[in-house]
Formats: C-alpha cells, structure tokens, sequence
C-alpha cells in the first residue's frame, strides 16, 4: 500500500477590528486553537485591533472558520474579520499563543 500524500499546510493571516472585549476575543481563538490543533498567535495592535495567523490542513482552518461563522460571541455584534489563506512549506510556529500588545 502506497504511502498517503501528507495534507497541505495553509496559513490563514487575520485582521479582527472589534470592540468586543480582549478576554473574549483571545478566549475564542485559544478555544479553537486547543480543540482543532491549529498553530499561531493572536495579538492586540491598538484599541479594538488584532492581528494573527492560524496554520493547519484545509478541513482544519475551514472548521476553523464554521465555528468563528457560528460563535454566538460574535453574532449581531461589531466585529469585522478579514483573513487571507495561503499555502505554506512549513508550520512556523510550534503552538498557539496570546501574544501581549507591541
């Protein structure tokens, strides 16, 4: 039996700009991170602006993206993701992190 073609590995980098709050924010991406074995970091850049990257397979990062779709935390409030995917050689990052505000 052939040997499986290892999944391709994405990185989706996100912008959030949101006056939700920090906690629930940050708790969120953990959560999912933890429970999905996604890579990455989120970090606040100012007052109600983050920025981070997600890495995982394809079925990861768009159960990924379902959830953040389906998270009550989020729903009728201001909350404004935009995200790019890209395909990359490599994870670059070992584990999931809240990093603190530059």
């Amino acid at each position: 039996m052939a040997d499986a073609t290892p999944p391709k590995i994405y990185a989706l980098n996100f912008n959030i700009k949101t006056d939700i709050s920090e906690e629930i924010v940050t708790k969120f991406f953990q959560a999912q991170a933890n429970l999905l074995g996604l890579k990455g970091y989120i970090q606040k850049e100012a007052e109600n602006n983050y920025k981070g990257a997600l890495e995982g397979d394809s079925v990861i990062i768009d159960k990924f993206n379902l959830a953040l779709d389906e998270a009550e935390e989020f729903k009728n409030q201001d909350f404004d993701f935009s995200s790019q995917t890209k395909e990359i050689q490599t994870f670059t990052m070992e584990s999931f992190e809240v990093l603190n505000q530059q």
